[in-house]
């Protein structure tokens, strides 16, 4: 899921170490702008919906998106 995109690699780093510090996989995706911060890996688009859902109940804005390979 992705839960922002960022200009700058710094500032997706940013978020990405402070989703990591709530306890969340994240990562961010991509060499050059928009840096990606994206969330978790699920086998099927019904988990990752359920997991969007948890998400946005925590005030996360979120996007099911296709995973690049990992």
């Amino acid at each position: 899921m992705q839960v922002a995109a960022y200009d700058t690699r710094d500032a997706a780093v940013t978020l990405q170490r402070s989703l990591i510090s709530r306890g969340l996989e994240a990562r961010v995706v991509g060499t050059t702008k928009p840096f990606r911060v994206r969330v978790g890996y699920y086998d099927t688009r019904a988990k990752a919906d359920a997991a969007a859902q948890q998400l946005k109940s925590k005030q996360l804005t979120v996007y099911v998106t296709e995973a690049e390979p990992r």
